[in-house]
């Protein structure tokens, strides 16, 4: 779809098509397109935010959109967002703090480091989703706490509901995985569970790939 065409789509005045518009280029990684799209992603932000602009509008980290994404996270509307019709519904100001620290903000990375150390499990579920946006190696070492947290996501097995279902844990194993691109010396279950030892390699090469 051609950047004007997008742009169209994302100043419908049907919240829910803005979001779609904004998903389908966040799920393609069309990181390029940002820029030319950028004022409408502003308006779309401004005007009903969601969880996809707000990632994609970090993509192009100047002031004026740091503003934007710093007057969402402060907002403490109470609204949620989510990525997807599975994604965690998490509050705006959760996106918007992870999009804020994405795009270099100071106050954005202090917020994410206080999310990432939550134990809530939707708060995790969420930060795992978007790991790709976080680049503060910090919070990506708090994160090797997911490792082992046994929790049941609920709907992660695959196919969807699929039992046994998938833990924190497999989340955080596959996520951490792929985003710091770890050599593991077993095979990759992403439907299914781990084993302890599996998990403490992951950890092992996480604590290793991050500087302390």
């Amino acid at each position: 779809m051609k950047p004007e065409e997008l742009a169209a789509r994302l100043a419908s005045g049907d919240p829910e098509e803005r979001e779609a518009a904004a998903h389908a280029i966040y799920t393609a990684g069309a990181w390029d397109l940002v820029p030319a799209l950028a004022g409408a992603l502003r308006d779309a932000v401004r005007a009903v935010p969601n969880a996809a602009a707000m990632l994609l509008l970090a993509r192009d980290p100047s002031d004026h959109n740091r503003a934007v994404l710093r007057q969402v996270m402060q907002s403490h509307t109470g609204k949620l967002t989510k990525l997807g019709l599975s994604s965690a519904a998490v509050p705006l100001e959760t996106a918007a703090a992870v999009a804020l620290s994405a795009a270099g903000g100071s106050e954005g990375r202090r917020e994410l480091h206080q999310l990432a150390s939550s134990d809530d499990l939707t708060i995790r579920r969420f930060l795992l989703e978007v790991i790709g946006d976080i680049d503060d190696p910090s919070t990506l070492q708090q994160m090797r706490a997911y490792l082992s947290d046994l929790r049941e996501v609920p709907g992660g097995g695959v196919p969807h509901g699929a039992e046994p279902g998938r833990r924190v844990a497999d989340l955080a194993a596959d996520a951490l995985i792929d985003r710091l691109n770890l050599a593991v010396d077993f095979a990759r279950r992403p439907s299914g569970r781990y084993e302890p030892d599996q998990l403490a390699e992951v950890d092992a090469k996480v604590h290793a790939a991050i500087p302390a």
